[in-house]
């Protein structure tokens, strides 16, 4: 069976069978013969099933059909949840009847800039209504509260965030978080090199970090913003490093 349903009626088309169950060919255009049936409502449809009978001398048929009815609300997800400058994303609504049920496919839906004058998105493409849902694509060209304002039928949606913000850049790693002890002896277990000044800064309360090199200890100290005599110029530490870490 094939057909089209609305409020204000359906059309059907039934294939005609034989007693053996096989298409009865129509003649004329040796192609498989149909019974096509319209039938119109008397009033306009409401939300619900319906069940249409045909019957033509001894032969009945019947046919169950759904009318959705209009759109009575919209639901809005966006694909991101960041959105920086030139970022694109996408926006699904899920448009349902008054019964919550999914609305036609082809149900039209308008996405709408309440704020034209200062907008801050722009719309690249949308996709036509199928199973209840549509979408749209945008592209961000502004800064600041976005907002966009949906409908279909007596459904209304909407969507607003903050685009156009740079994401704030990762704050830098503290190299003292790879010692294996923050006070005495301690190895460095870092990946990458640092420097005795690096690891200074980022401990924070000592002022003297010592590296065992061959056969010696070399120091490295800043006390009340001055190196000592004996101090060395700042040295690299790298991995497995031995340190002494004192104040």
């Amino acid at each position: 069976r094939s057909g089209q349903t609305s409020t204000s009626g359906i059309s059907v088309a039934w294939p005609l069978l034989d007693d053996d169950n096989d298409p009865v060919l129509d003649a004329q255009r040796n192609l498989q013969a149909r019974v096509e049936v319209s039938a119109a409502a008397t009033a306009a449809l409401t939300t619900g099933v319906y069940t249409l009978e045909v019957k033509a001398g001894g032969l009945t048929a019947t046919r169950e059909f759904t009318v959705a009815g209009e759109a009575a609300a919209i639901d809005v997800a966006a694909s991101e949840s960041d959105y920086g400058p030139n970022d694109r994303f996408t926006l699904t609504a899920t448009v349902t009847n008054a019964d919550g049920s999914a609305v036609p496919d082809g149900t039209p839906v308008a996405w709408a800039d309440p704020q034209p004058a200062a907008r801050l998105v722009r719309i690249s493409a949308t996709t036509a209504t199928k199973g209840g849902e549509a979408s749209a694509t945008y592209v961000v060209i502004g800064e600041g509260r976005a907002w966009i304002t949906l409908t279909s039928g007596a459904g209304t949606g909407f969507w607003s965030e903050t685009v156009g913000t740079a994401a704030e850049p990762p704050a830098a790693a503290n190299p003292a978080d790879e010692l294996s002890a923050r006070a005495g002896f301690a190895s460095y277990l870092g990946t990458a090199d640092t420097t005795a000044s690096a690891l200074l800064s980022g401990l924070g309360n000592v002022n003297s970090i010592r590296i065992w090199q061959l056969d010696r200890w070399l120091l490295y100290a800043v006390i009340d913003g001055v190196s000592p005599p004996d101090a060395a110029e700042d040295f690299t530490v790298s991995r497995g490093a031995v340190l002494w870490i004192g104040s």
